[in-house]
């Protein structure tokens, strides 16, 4: 991922992972639920949204390529990513279902 230029990708952890290596994203939704999430991205400067799968045509993806060709889009994408993430979510992640499991040990108590 990080070598590369600018990643197509569905929805899903790739797209974080993507943001963590600075990798600017082509985001195509697999279902109608993830075109709120898919959209959301865009907002925030980090991928661009082509919609559901089943709509997007080669002129759209031509188009989004194209984007990326401006170097202060590109640099402004990835950077956006960049500051999004900081690697930590799965030490997080692991200290909350720690605190909730010690929570629940309390409760039996």
């Amino acid at each position: 991922m990080k070598e590369s230029h600018v990643a197509f990708t569905a929805n899903g952890t790739s797209i974080y992972e993507l943001a963590f290596t600075g990798t600017p994203s082509v985001v195509i939704a697999n279902y109608e639920e993830d075109l709120k999430e898919i959209s959301t991205y865009e907002r925030m400067g980090f991928s661009l949204s082509l919609g559901l799968y089943n709509a997007v045509s080669p002129n759209m993806i031509r188009g989004a390529v194209e984007k990326f060709y401006d170097k202060d889009f590109f640099e402004e994408s990835a950077t956006k990513g960049l500051a999004l993430t900081d690697g930590f979510g799965v030490k997080r992640a692991a200290e909350l279902i720690v605190s909730l499991l010690d929570n629940l040990e309390k409760k039996d108590d």
